[in-house]
């Protein structure tokens, strides 16, 4: 829909054109979209002179008039801004939710929109949504991502209901690794710096910074400030990275450069904590039977290892302290801590692993503050996701839609598509 200010002026309308009379257009770099069999063709003048200042808008249809594609030419004298988005082929798909009376199934489309703005010729950024429409309950939910060229990021997720105020969350981030110096570097830099991003993404993954964030109301706050809205770069796990963000971000002893190792070992341990200047976190993708860990238990595993290294990490601070000759309150450790930091320390020096005594293992201390950490990390996840359920039903069934090993192209993560628009000129 196009909204047409009263000091604008409609300079052409024509609708259903046939595909094949794009040529008298004189859009010689337009590339027909393969499923397009026809167009619509809307010219709007802006302002006093609208020979100047105009906005062409060319929306291309399949067979069944869905838009394949779309393009927004916005011209302001000599400087072009143009927008360009590819839709894929609407899909009938279902999600659950939750009702007073029951679990039932929603109908709903499911579309995926891609697309990347330029201006004068310079692209700024690229996007993509997903998007879950229920035609019977008139409502639509979305996740839009977009990626900026200086590699800042917003997500913003919505929900529009018929005759009802729409909800929103619109997080803006900024990359925290590169820093604020990044648009100053070199465009070879930028491109080693995307290269190593891709070469090792759980490396980079979670390293943006949450800069600014709007909601349409106080409620949806916490969901905002979570970690697991970062943007991510593993093409793996995406969710573990994001959540692990979260986790380390409560762990106040910790650093922010914690390693996170996911790994495919059945009838091996959950998970692992080893520790070093940083400490690295494994976390087991599969159960005792070879088959993929739900999302919770993933999650009860991360807060159990990051526990483990959150208390190693009191007891080398306490030890320090110790050493020093100086009062542990200064290290920022209570009184209360003291007690507990010379049993877990015990305990570790104690350790027997499940297999040499089983027993003995469940009853260590060490094991028992762990435990204890991932089921607290486990009720805030699942605070979390019904939080997210009841404002945005869809909306983990939108993100899990970015876990599916698909290969087509509207799939590529962000950062691919980044550095793809650079260095190899994607969508010329």
């Amino acid at each position: 829909m196009i909204n047409i200010k009263s000091t604008n002026s409609l300079l052409r309308k024509e609708l259903g054109i046939n595909i094949s009379k794009l040529v008298k257009e004189g859009l010689k770099d337009i590339k027909i979209p393969e499923r397009a069999i026809s167009y619509d063709a809307i010219k709007v003048g802006r302002e006093a002179n609208p020979a100047k200042h105009y906005t062409n808008v060319y929306i291309f249809r399949d067979k069944d008039g869905n838009i394949v594609s779309s393009i927004h030419n916005k011209i302001d004298n000599e400087k072009i801004k143009q927008t360009i988005k590819k839709y894929s082929v609407p899909e009938d798909d279902h999600f659950y939710i939750n009702t007073e009376s029951d679990v039932e199934m929603e109908k709903i489309k499911r579309q995926k929109i891609r697309g990347y703005e330029k201006e004068n010729g310079k692209i700024t950024k690229c996007f993509e949504e997903n998007r879950a429409i229920s035609t019977s309950k008139k409502k639509m939910e979305s996740l839009r991502r977009e990626v900026f060229a200086n590699s800042d990021e917003i997500i913003k997720i919505s929900h529009f209901e018929n005759k009802k105020k729409p909800m929103f969350v619109e997080n803006y981030y900024q990359k925290a690794a590169w820093g604020s110096e990044y648009n100053n570097f070199p465009e070879f830099v930028k491109e080693n710096l995307l290269k190593k991003v891709l070469k090792e993404p759980s490396r980079y993954a979670g390293s943006f910074e949450l800069i600014d964030s709007k909601i349409s109301n106080e409620q949806l706050r916490e969901i905002a400030h979570h970690k697991y809205f970062l943007p991510y770069f593993s093409p793996d796990n995406k969710f573990i990275y994001r959540m692990s963000r979260q986790v380390e971000k409560e762990k106040k002893s910790l650093n922010s450069a914690s390693k996170i190792y996911l790994y495919s070992m059945p009838n091996k341990d959950r998970g692992f904590c080893r520790n070093g200047f940083n400490y690295t976190i494994g976390i087991n993708r599969l159960n005792q039977h070879g088959i993929n860990r739900t999302r919770s238990s993933l999650v009860n595993t991360l807060g159990h290892e990051f526990g483990h290294a959150d208390w190693n990490q009191k007891v080398i601070e306490y030890e320090i302290a110790e050493f020093s000759g100086c009062p542990p309150e200064i290290s920022g450790i209570s009184k209360d801590q003291i007690e507990k930091i010379k049993r877990y320390r015990k305990a570790i020096n104690e350790y027997e692993k499940p297999e040499e005594n089983r027993t003995k293992y469940m009853e260590n201390f060490a094991e028992i503050m762990a435990r204890q950490e991932g089921r607290k990390t486990l009720f805030e996840y699942e605070n979390l996701d019904e939080l997210v359920s009841k404002f945005f039903p869809s909306l983990e069934y939108l993100y899990k839609g970015d876990l599916k090993a698909e290969t087509e192209e509207m799939s590529h993560s962000f950062i691919e598509i980044l550095y793809d628009m650079r260095y190899r000129n994607l969508f010329e």
